[in-house]
């Protein structure tokens, strides 16, 4: 079905929005990326949950520390000095951290990474409403929980160990 097509594509084309946000070759280009990733992780419980897999859902949640990092990363890209393109990382900021806040937890490395480039953001920046959104997400980052590195990375492992355990005692 039509649905299913959306819910693959969204997958298939983050890593290279992601690697776009990091490498285009234009602040124009990375900032489309920014807002093709926010369409992708936009949190609408009523009608884009449904839409997606369990697979696709996973793939998501598996790509989010790939884009907070590269949406960190942009946030101190001179390139994007301009108000106009500052502001759509921004926004793509507030839509990935709100996908974070319901689904996927960061480490406390990629809290603090963010939290540190809104921080230095918000120091360079005039106008009122985005310096508000900006000091909104940098209080959104401070409330998110953290997952331990060790434990991010041990969890599919321990399961794996596990099956083998169980294959192993059949026989």
């Amino acid at each position: 079905s039509l649905l299913a097509v959306y819910s693959l594509a969204s997958c298939i084309l983050i890593e290279p929005l992601t690697e776009a946000t990091r490498n285009g070759i234009s602040p124009y280009i990375k900032c489309e990326s920014v807002k093709l990733l926010s369409a992708i992780y936009k949190h609408n419980v009523s009608t884009a949950e449904e839409h997606f897999s369990a697979s696709a859902k996973k793939s998501l949640a598996n790509s989010c520390s790939q884009v907070v990092a590269a949406l960190s990363d942009l946030l101190s890209d001179s390139s994007l000095s301009k108000a106009k393109y500052r502001d759509e990382v921004l926004q793509g900021c507030k839509t990935v951290l709100n996908y974070v806040k319901a689904h996927h937890p960061l480490t406390r490395d990629e809290l603090t990474s963010l939290e540190t480039n809104l921080k230095e953001v918000s120091t360079n920046m005039k106008s009122g409403g985005m310096k508000q959104l900006v000091l909104k997400l940098i209080d959104t980052v401070k409330e998110l929980p953290s997952v331990d590195d060790k434990a991010k990375q041990k969890a599919p492992k321990s399961t794996n160990e596990k099956k083998k355990r169980k294959k192993g005692s059949k026989k």
